[in-house]
């Protein structure tokens, strides 16, 4: 139903409280903002949406179009965070390769 968008730009966005999602077409901001407040127990100040349509794609000379889909970007309240989006470090590996 609900699934993050995973890229560079969507989580660098974090950095500003800004959260991306995919959802269907028929999501509303209204539905959304009370869905983020049941489950993950934060407050949207802000949701922007974006709708995209389902590229044309051939296979096997059968043609198709994928789903449309809508992006939203909610901005949380300074200090709320949702738990699974952190970005973590990496880990300095010349140890690793000086041992070797």
């Amino acid at each position: 139903m609900i699934k993050p968008l995973i890229s560079e730009k969507s989580m660098s966005s974090i950095k500003d409280n800004k959260y991306c999602f995919i959802v269907p077409v028929n999501f509303s901001k209204k539905k959304l903002s009370q869905m983020m407040k049941e489950y993950y127990n934060v407050d949207a100040i802000k949701i922007n949406s974006q709708k995209r349509r389902g590229k044309k794609k051939v296979y096997k000379r059968v043609k198709g179009v994928r789903q449309d889909y809508k992006i939203i970007i909610i901005t949380l309240k300074t200090g709320q965070k949702i738990d699974g989006f952190e970005i973590e470090k990496p880990t300095d590996d010349k140890s690793v390769k000086a041992k070797k």
